[in-house]
């Protein structure tokens, strides 16, 4: 699984909003037809995916490209409200775990078979049985499926969960007639979806082609051909975009934006991101998990909040990040429902700091190692070094430890964590921030499925109850109420450290048009010519 500022202005107007630079007039009109004359589109993405098969891994990479071939019940706007997918509508029955889902008629899958209850009650049985499926993790509270007749499905929950529908967005729907008795591995090779693409190819760690799918039941796409290319370094990402090997490009270093800010072929697109950066502390082990027989300090509630006031986060986002961020008060954006943009996050006060370690019995400080990935996009090395050299000012004695992707999850995973202070981020597309406290705050392993991604062990049995109030709750402004209420505790206690929302930066070569989706999604569909 995956996704509170002082001036946070993710907002559904900025989500449909961009900033454009280097972008002529006489060039926007421009069509990027393919040499067989259609509409092409080259995009080049950091990774490949592990899967084709949209029920395997629970990630970004592959939940975006599950979406060009597949579709799922349930959709969502710009604004992270539902809308109808597969499913025309949908209502909860008196007994209020009852989903009941009317389907659309005259939909079909790639090979022609047409889409119905059958289809559905398959893909989500499929994943309920299989615990190796990770897309189960969005269905922990699903106690079946049900076929009422052949565009009629009804799903039962096992509590009375008023938000399930946003769960559903991420379980695409598989054709049972193909897919019935293939592995896993026969599925990824020959998707067959009611997306709006067909795959063409894919070489695995090198490029995925897909071509439009014409015979798709909603409005189709500009672009007819479209290519993900894995381009892994970031240079070399920027520089295919300038020379016109590619049409696009995510996740660019700040320190290329000038370069191809003054490219007359290439346009600048920027949007907030829903992605928190933040650190986490150890709030689990006794003696703490760098590698000391000493006590740990991050217990003490004090310690937590001197480090909090130690950081001066405007100044690195100024700096490190070039202004490509926005402070975070808060795991959720202000796009979720429970978020309180009054709520104020506490201030940078390195005199305060250094009381409240007195106070907490460390007038001297200690040592703390603060483990970051040194592969991340979001300049974590530069911005742990940051943190290190504020907290050095208030006596902490810092040490940067940077690891690859693979180490870093392995060191701050919950299930076994070696890590005292940690540089992560968090993402999450539910606009519901009790479905992000519910993985971030609740006490990891309190329930079955609850606390996923508190790595750090965070425990309070009010805010655990909070959360169980607003898990059942069907009132919004309720369960606003009861998120915000946790939020505060969480920020009081210093249970995590918010750092900011990166800017998500995009090049797009000229004559195309992008507008970026509020999920953080690379969508075919989200580009016109």
């Amino acid at each position: 699984m995956k996704k509170r500022t002082i001036a946070m202005f993710l907002s559904v107007a900025l989500c449909l909003s961009v900033a454009l630079t280097g972008c002529g007039a006489d060039k926007s009109q421009q069509s990027n037809p393919s040499d067989d004359g259609k509409k092409s589109l080259t995009i080049a993405v950091l990774n490949d995916v592990v899967s084709l098969d949209p029920a395997v891994k629970d990630s970004g990479i592959e939940m975006q490209m599950a979406s060009h071939l597949y579709d799922a019940l349930v959709d969502y706007n710009a604004d992270l409200s539902r809308k109808p997918g597969l499913a025309e509508s949908w209502t909860v029955l008196d007994d209020g775990v009852t989903w009941e889902f009317k389907l659309r008629h005259g939909v079909k899958f790639s090979n022609g078979n047409d889409f119905n209850a059958d289809d559905v009650v398959f893909s989500f049985e499929r994943i309920l049985n299989d615990p190796t499926l990770e897309m189960g993790v969005y269905l922990m509270r699903l106690q079946e499926v049900k076929k009422v007749d052949d565009y009629t499905v009804q799903l039962v929950t096992k509590i009375p969960y008023p938000v399930f529908d946003g769960s559903l967005v991420h379980i695409m729907m598989l054709d049972k007639e193909t897919c019935e008795g293939l592995t896993s591995e026969e599925i990824a090779a020959n998707p067959v979806g009611t997306g709006r693409y067909r795959l063409v190819e894919h070489v695995k760690e090198s490029y995925i082609k897909l071509v439009r799918n014409d015979e798709y039941w909603g409005e189709l796409p500009d672009a007819e051909t479209v290519e993900f290319r894995v381009i892994a370094n970031a240079a070399t990402r920027t520089t295919a975009l300038i020379n016109g090997e590619v049409d696009f490009i995510s996740n660019i270093p700040v320190m290329d934006v000038n370069r191809l800010e003054n490219d007359p072929n290439v346009q600048v697109i920027t949007n907030p991101s829903l992605s928190c950066n933040y650190m986490g502390f150890d709030q689990l082990n006794e003696h703490g998990s760098a590698g000391t027989d000493d006590p740990n300090p991050l217990l003490n509630v004090k310690v937590r909040q001197a480090i909090y006031h130690a950081i001066d986060i405007q100044t690195i986002i100024d700096t490190v990040m070039n202004g490509y961020a926005t402070v975070a008060n808060s795991y959720m954006p202000s796009i979720c429902v429970g978020y309180n943009a009054d709520a104020e996050r506490p201030a940078y006060d390195p005199e305060l700091a250094k009381q409240l370690l007195a106070e907490a019995g460390y007038p001297d400080g200690f040592y703390l190692r603060i483990d970051a990935r040194n592969d991340s996009d979001v300049n974590a090395d530069q911005v742990s070094q940051a943190i290190a050299s504020y907290l050095e000012k208030v006596g902490i004695k810092a040490e940067v430890n940077l690891l690859p992707r693979a180490s870093f999850y392995e060191k701050t995973s919950a299930e076994n964590l070696q890590s005292s202070f940690f540089m992560a981020g968090w993402g999450d597309s539910s606009g519901e921030g009790m479905v992000i406290f519910n993985d971030m705050l609740y006490t990891y392993d309190g329930k079955p499925g609850m606390g996923e991604g508190n790595r750090g062990h965070y425990s309070n049995a009010e805010v655990d109850a909070l959360l169980d109030q607003a898990s059942v709750e069907p009132d919004q402004a309720k369960r606003a109420a009861l998120v915000e209420q946790v939020d505060q505790i969480a920020r009081d206690e210093a249970a995590y450290i918010p750092l900011f929302f990166k800017h998500n930066i995009f090049g797009v070569r000229a004559g195309i048009q992008y507008t970026p989706s509020c999920d953080d999604h690379i969508l075919a569909w989200d580009f016109t010519f």
